[in-house]
């Protein structure tokens, strides 16, 4: 997204990566964001409601959780992940 904005704009973008949470908290307290990409839709609908937003937003993408273990691990990883348990 940066790099398509700079692209077509020629403006430099400066990026933040943190907590959904902190970055809520933060806008709650007008910290200076212009465009916040949140990981869970529910701090966006939250910011909307105290109107820290001009709409309720848009959902960017969906995701799934992956577990990885390294080669070494001494966890077997399997579909129901009874090592875990």
């Amino acid at each position: 997204v940066a790099a398509a904005f700079r692209a077509q704009t020629g403006q430099a973008v400066r990026i933040s990566y943190g907590s959904s949470g902190n970055f809520t908290r933060q806008i709650q307290q007008d910290a200076p964001f212009e465009l916040f990409l949140s990981a869970d839709e529910a701090f966006v609908f939250q910011l909307a409601q105290q109107g820290h937003t001009i709409d309720r937003g848009a959902l960017y993408a969906t995701g799934r959780i992956v577990l990885f273990a390294p080669t070494k691990s001494p966890l077997r990883v399997d579909p129901q992940l009874a090592d875990l348990r």
